[in-house]
């Protein structure tokens, strides 16, 4: 039992890694201002209710949202379920907080949203 959770535990800790360095890169390339500090992020967890309409709809939010360069796509998970955390930052002067989702195998950033 004591090594089933200490691997849950260390597999934890290495999804929400990577799903911080995968914030970390999609906020460099994506943003105007790239000045970004004290990033974190939740947990890692899942949702089956991301379908592609509120994908677009999180794109043509993020659209109007300044901070983020123009002409940004999402991308859709090739499956239903997608995975997802919570972020929080400091971008310039101001300090935000947004959703980020990924493909089930968190290899890639496929939306985002202000929380």
């Amino acid at each position: 039992m004591a090594i089933a959770l200490t691997a849950m535990a260390i597999f934890s800790c290495g999804t929400k890694h990577r799903a911080k360095g995968l914030v970390e890169d999609y906020l460099a390339s994506n943003l105007v201002n790239q000045d970004i500090a004290d990033l974190s992020v939740s947990d890692v967890d899942s949702s089956f209710y991301i379908t592609p309409i509120v994908i677009k709809h999180m794109e043509t939010h993020l659209a109007a949202n300044k901070r983020f360069k123009k002409d940004i796509k999402f991308k859709t998970s090739p499956n239903r379920k997608v995975l997802f955390v919570r972020a929080k930052y400091v971008n310039g002067q101001d300090t935000l907080k947004q959703t980020f989702y990924f493909d089930d195998h968190l290899t890639t950033v496929i939306a985002c949203k202000d929380n």
